[in-house]
């Protein structure tokens, strides 16, 4: 087994398709073919299933995928980690988060704060499934996710398997989010009922792991009959603004009372529905703060829980 073949394998995963994966790749769809052919001859296992719409990974597969590219990911940045050239200068802080738009209130206030001194960092949105990669693959020092309940078992179980740890922020319900063309945007009210919002499209956020909103969106009650997968929120706010869709949000009262939400857009709470969902930060297994990272993380704690913390689990743990 060799590094170019899981290579091929997570390319072929991500496109979906033997043909665009080999020029991708730059490669014949004769070699490609081959060469996964004897990876799952090696490994004793079948991962692609080949259809009509495509190459889709196998139970198998998807276990080997999940294990392969945050592997892949680290061995392709060694010759970067040690090119004195491409060495950062400054303080360095990356975070990534899932779409809650008070991470990125924060994430501002870190730049003001440290703009001055030749801060050198990265920001990025994704699906919390992508923040958990981003964080095992050192891309990102923290990540902010959110965690359904019905799935928050699994997904500490990963956090455990990907040695990454997990911190609580708040416990929070659910939240619509509605723009002016949906008729329930121009009453009067703070909140509905699932039976008012059964009849309007629900825009989710595409998920690579089983954790939050694709995971509501397949199983009751929120069984709706169109679903939109969308991978950022850009694409999510402009389908709520031009339409009737509706989104699965969280809102945490404590949070928002800091920062605005959405222009042109309302949030109501959803009634009737009996689990919750948490938000939570990871790092991986013992990740040293620098400055940088300290201010972000007492600053999100702050907003969270209206406290602002004397010491952060880092100090408890030395």
């Amino acid at each position: 087994m060799r590094i170019d073949q899981l290579l091929q394998a997570i390319e072929i995963a991500k496109t979906g398709s033997l043909n665009k994966a080999a020029q991708n790749l730059f490669l014949s769809q004769p070699s490609l073919s081959l060469s996964v052919k004897r990876l799952e001859e090696e490994l004793g296992i079948q991962i692609f299933e080949r259809g009509f719409k495509g190459m889709s990974l196998t139970p198998e597969g998807q276990q080997l995928v999940a294990i392969a590219e945050p592997l892949c990911n680290q061995l392709l940045l060694v010759p970067a980690l040690f090119d004195r050239r491409s060495q950062p200068t400054g303080i360095t802080f990356n975070v990534s988060n899932a779409y809650l738009k008070f991470v990125i209130n924060v994430y501002a206030e870190l730049v003001n704060t440290f703009a001055k001194d030749g801060l050198q960092s990265l920001y990025l949105e994704a699906n919390s499934g992508d923040v958990l990669e981003d964080v095992v693959s050192q891309r990102a020092d923290i990540g902010v996710l959110y965690i359904v309940e019905e799935t928050k078992s699994f997904m500490l179980k990963l956090f455990e398997y990907r040695e990454v740890t997990y911190h609580r922020l708040l416990d929070d319900g659910y939240w619509i989010i509605l723009g002016p063309g949906n008729p329930l945007y121009h009453e009067d009210r703070t909140s509905v009922t699932l039976e008012e919002i059964a009849p309007y499209p629900l825009v989710v956020y595409e998920e690579k792991h089983r954790s939050t909103q694709m995971e509501i969106s397949k199983s009751e009650p929120f069984a709706h009959k169109t679903v939109i997968c969308v991978n950022n929120r850009a694409s999510m706010t402009e389908l709520i603004s031009a339409t009737d869709a509706i989104n699965i949000g969280a809102k945490s009262q404590m949070p928002y009372k800091y920062t605005s939400f959405y222009p042109h857009l309302k949030t109501l709470e959803l009634l009737g529905v009996p689990n919750r969902q948490e938000v939570g930060w990871i790092c991986r297994n013992q990740y040293s703060p620098n400055e940088a990272a300290r201010f972000f993380l007492t600053r999100l704690i702050e907003i969270t829980t209206g406290i602002k913390p004397t010491s952060l689990v880092f100090d408890q743990e030395s």
